[in-house]
């Protein structure tokens, strides 16, 4: 007797505890994370130590915490922009590149005007940011709109060009002539710092970042223009059917999502970094797809998912004390995705055997 897998949708969509179903993913992605150890020859009496490492480090003792919650801050940005356009059925994964442009324009501002007052200097860099993040991301938005062109590849060539020109300006114009070995742009003026919460190196920017979330929230979901982005994401043809302008939402959109990454940028300029760095993007952009994804366009859980992936960053730099590579937090979340992805399919979908039909 032969069969065949069929997998069919579920037609009312899964019936038990979604949040269960959550649960029982992360707890297959530990299971997952514990093989791969062992598989690398990690010895299972120290394994406990690995989570410890990235977990209970980061999030329960002050100095992981301090560092995990400076961390979180451009995730989250990175996330509630690349969320607004995925709301839409528009890929943006140039988040590195818009991330790296709004830092690029921050630290411009701050360097032309060294002994502007602190407010409207501080102003006028986060304003710059958001502008740089708007015109790399609406190069994409209007190709797009206007010629069709994929955003995806757009947004993602964009990140090459943004980051080599950093490179450009480290290496050359703008590098510090104080750093020797170091390709880096000289510290920005004090008055361009964002304020501090006492001695640590967290900043107002997280409140920002909160900030930014609940508007986030009631913009997409009490306001008209946010039901036409819902309702554009949900069905293109009927919106338009239905009068919406769906060509100039898509414009609209993605400048609305570059300026929440090129934001976000700014503020690592005035709140961390205080400089142009080579790295300044750190990966942001592309863990923000993650978050995004994980917290299915959740504001609330965006802000959740990225203080989770900002430990998972923060804990894998201390792998080294363990003899583990700090690419481990990588793998771990690449492993988690897969099993959340999985259990979402799973959610929609239902996986049989049926018997083969013979001729």
């Amino acid at each position: 007797m032969k069969y065949r897998l069929k997998i069919e949708k579920r037609m009312e969509g899964f019936t038990g505890n979604v949040v269960l179903a959550r649960i029982i993913a992360i707890v297959a992605a530990i299971i997952l994370t514990v093989i791969v150890l062992m598989i690398a020859g990690f010895e299972i009496a120290k394994i406990p130590r690995v989570f410890e490492k990235l977990f209970i480090d980061t999030l329960f003792t002050a100095k992981g915490l301090e560092k995990t919650i400076v961390k979180t801050i451009p995730l989250i940005f990175c996330a509630l922009g690349v969320a607004i356009a995925f709301r839409m059925k528009l890929w943006n994964i140039g988040g590195e590149g818009q991330f790296a442009m709004g830092a690029f324009a921050s630290a411009g501002v701050a360097m032309a005007f060294p002994n502007m007052a602190a407010f409207p200097l501080i102003l006028l860099m986060l304003v710059a940011g958001m502008l740089a993040g708007i015109i790399w991301a609406g190069i994409a938005g209007i190709t797009k709109s206007l010629l069709g062109v994929n955003e995806t590849i757009v947004t993602l060539m964009l990140n090459y060009i943004a980051l080599l020109w950093l490179q450009f300006l480290i290496i050359g114009p703008w590098k510090d002539p104080l750093q020797k070995g170091f390709p880096m742009a000289p510290i920005i003026s004090e008055n361009g710092w964002l304020p501090s919460f006492g001695e640590s190196n967290i900043h107002i920017g997280i409140i920002i970042a909160i900030v930014i979330a609940v508007i986030y929230y009631f913009v997409l979901n009490k306001s008209k223009w946010g039901y036409e982005v819902r309702a554009i994401g949900d069905g293109p043809k009927a919106a338009k059917y239905a009068g919406m302008n769906v060509k100039l939402n898509v414009i609209l959109v993605m400048t609305v999502s570059g300026a929440l990454i090129g934001l976000g940028g700014a503020i690592e300029i005035s709140g961390l970094s205080h400089r142009l760095e080579p790295d300044i993007s750190g990966g942001y952009g592309f863990t923000a797809v993650i978050i995004a994804w994980l917290a299915k366009l959740s504001p609330t859980a965006i802000i959740i998912m990225s203080v989770f992936m900002a430990a998972l960053a923060v804990g894998g730099k201390t792998m080294g004390v363990l003899q583990l590579p700090a690419a481990i937090s990588a793998v771990i979340q690449g492993i988690i995705l897969f099993c959340v992805l999985a259990f979402d399919f799973l959610t929609k979908y239902s996986i049989k055997f049926a018997r083969k039909e013979t001729v």
